[in-house]
């Protein structure tokens, strides 16, 4: 017994809903089911390889053990990269109890099922018993009787009034034959869970920007291409704008480099005698022939000065990010409020006060975009716990198409969003005034250089925070609540809900990604309209209400954040609501005091000033 009906469901919400091994209700019916296997269109990319490596640094720092069938290292050859077309699910738990008479009857498969109703009488109905058995290493189970129960007639009764007090009770005699307990994994488990619970299932999912045509070099070409990453950042390759970076890394790799051979026959031509000139002219002789010559030898020049810039900058830790952010903030379709100013001629003033909002809450400038590619990657699950680390991550079973490679499932999105670059002189400013670290004047380059030097992406943990002390972790913390703290006020301005809202942050920036996740053909372009309109009042309102919580003072005097004034739900935060708290942007008095970094804000919006 299967459902046959075919529902269509979008892309992500199927990756987010309905994931191999997921449970599933169907209300109509009164019947929870089990996902037991997808069918999946196979998807060849470079970029699999990059996703395979960031789940590969996940699986290292977040479980309690992981899968066998995981290989021990990264091989995109063992994995199935595909995109959902058929889901398949089936009736679990196979418990069912008589709605007349409460006897509860057991099923090992479908077919069992099948046999039974057959010849079951339809005046009395039967009705599923939605509770399970689960442990920490994924694994789920339905109820099963004690063995002094199963030849007998027995029914279900609550003895007291939590979950552990189900008992199993002889229908012909009333005797108590004890509470229900299962082994699994070599454990005894007392307690039945509902199978709706959200610990039942726990899919592990990650949000990339999908890296417009990603470059997956070998290591030489690759040590260019992150060299020339950082260089474009740092406004340093300008003269070579329209180029792409598979263009320059390609006329650096070519680039015939000159020798001691050809600089002797330079120097001969010219009629100076090598061995005369002191070593800086000789530097500046090759700078001189590098620049002057191929566009590669002028790229070259840029990069190699580049790379003694930077030296020291762990070029390999932070340039996926910035990569990431290059590739949102120059998509095709966008529009900067600064650009916004000086096209508009009705509503120049508008977009004026817009400015001022942002810049009020250290947002230097706020970029839309229409055409943002962004990557949902599911690579299994966990059951058990919320605490990964208590848990065991599991694959997904074989896709019905693929019955040797492990399923890595994804969807692949173009959708809008809005891209809040913060102002780095408030940030470092807000860290002196805290006394978290000490900084000079800086010139925007400067400024930039050293949030990439001191913001180590590599200490925020995606699934338990960012918990050593340190300039990363008050940083990100403060970036990660300003963006909760906007995305809870896009509902009521925008007209769209809060899961249909995603967030990445780029910490070494820094800037904050807020997008749509509605995609297909039909969007109702609720970030542009709040983009064009309603930035205003959206500012206005979050500045307004940050300072309240309904769990206040509790929410207040404990850590600053919860479900009411900070979280969203698990497919909004990219951080699964970790390294959050008001009392950055509000302050803290105390336990240790913290000054507001929305202090300005929160007095002239109050006061009425702007």
């Amino acid at each position: 017994m299967k459902f046959e009906d075919r529902v269509p469901r979008g892309k992500s919400q199927v990756l987010f809903n309905f994931l191999p091994g997921a449970l599933i209700d169907f209300p109509t019916t009164n019947i929870v089911a089990k996902v037991a296997a997808w069918q999946s269109d196979k998807i060849e990319s470079k970029s699999n390889k990059r996703i395979l490596d960031k789940i590969y640094s996940l699986m290292t720092e977040k479980y309690m053990a992981v899968d066998d069938r995981f290989p021990k290292k990264p091989d995109v050859s063992q994995f199935r990269f595909g995109e959902p077309i058929l889901v398949e699910s089936e009736i679990f738990p196979l418990v069912f109890k008589s709605q007349t008479t409460k006897k509860v009857y057991f099923f090992y498969n479908l077919d069992d099922l099948d046999r039974f109703l057959a010849s079951w009488n339809k005046s009395e109905q039967l009705v599923q018993i939605d509770l399970i058995f689960i442990d920490t290493h994924g694994d789920v189970d339905r109820l099963h009787p004690t063995q002094d129960a199963r030849k007998k007639n027995i029914k279900l009764e609550k003895i007291g009034k939590s979950q552990a007090g189900l008992h199993w009770i002889d229908m012909d005699t009333d005797e108590d034959l004890g509470q229900i307990w299962h082994f699994m994994n070599g454990k005894r488990i007392s307690v039945a869970t509902p199978v709706r619970a959200k610990i039942t299932y726990l899919p592990q999912i990650i949000t990339l920007v999908n890296i417009r045509d990603y470059l997956d070099f070998e290591q030489r070409e690759k040590e260019i291409l992150m060299i020339a990453i950082i260089s474009k950042y740092l406004d340093h390759l300008n003269e070579f704008s329209d180029m792409t970076f598979d263009k320059i890394v390609r006329e650096v790799r070519y680039t015939r480099e000159m020798g001691s051979n050809d600089i002797e026959k330079l120097l001969a031509k010219l009629g100076v005698d090598k061995n005369n000139l002191p070593d800086d002219k000789k530097k500046e002789i090759v700078k001189f022939s590098q620049s002057s010559g191929n566009i590669g030898s002028r790229i070259k020049a840029v990069l190699d000065q580049d790379k003694e810039f930077i030296r020291g900058l762990d070029v390999a830790n932070i340039y996926d990010r910035v990569y990431e952010y290059l590739t949102t903030i120059e998509s095709r379709g966008r529009e900067n409020l600064d650009e916004a100013i000086d096209s508009a001629l009705q509503d120049k003033s508008k977009f004026i006060q817009f400015k001022k909002r942002m810049d009020l809450i250290g947002v230097k400038k706020i970029t839309y975009v229409e055409d943002i590619p962004i990557q949902n990657v599911a690579y299994g699950y966990v059951r058990g716990s919320f605490n990964t680390k208590e848990t065991i991550l599991r694959a997904f079973p074989f896709d019905r198409f693929d019955n040797k490679r492990i399923p890595i499932y994804l969807t692949n999105t173009t959708t809008e969003g809005l891209v809040l670059e913060l102002d780095r002189t408030k940030i470092l400013k807000w860290l002196n005034n805290n006394g978290i670290v000490e900084t000079k004047n800086m010139s925007d380059e400067e400024e930039k250089l050293w949030f990439l030097n001191n913001i180590d992406s590599s200490k925020i943990s995606t699934f338990s925070g960012t918990k050593e002390a340190g300039v990363t972790r008050e940083v990100f913390h403060l970036i990660h609540s300003i963006s909760h703290a906007l995305i809870k006020k896009i509902p009521e301005q925008a007209g769209i809900g809060l899961d249909s809202i995603g967030e990445i942050i780029f910490p070494n920036i820094p800037a904050i990604l807020i997008f749509s996740r509605e995609s297909g053909d039909f969007r109702i372009g609720a970030l542009h309209d709040l983009f064009r309109n309603r930035l205003y009042p959206w500012v206005d309102v979050t500045i307004k209400d940050i300072g309240k919580c309904v769990y206040d003072p509790v929410c207040y005097h404990d850590i600053g954040s919860c479900h009411s004034c900070l979280y969203l739900n698990e497919i909004s935060c990219s951080n699964f609501n970790q390294d959050l708290s008001r009392h950055y942007l509000i302050g803290k008095a105390f336990n240790g005091n913290l000054s507001a970094f929305w202090k300005d804000a929160i007095n002239q919006i109050d006061r009425g000033v702007l």
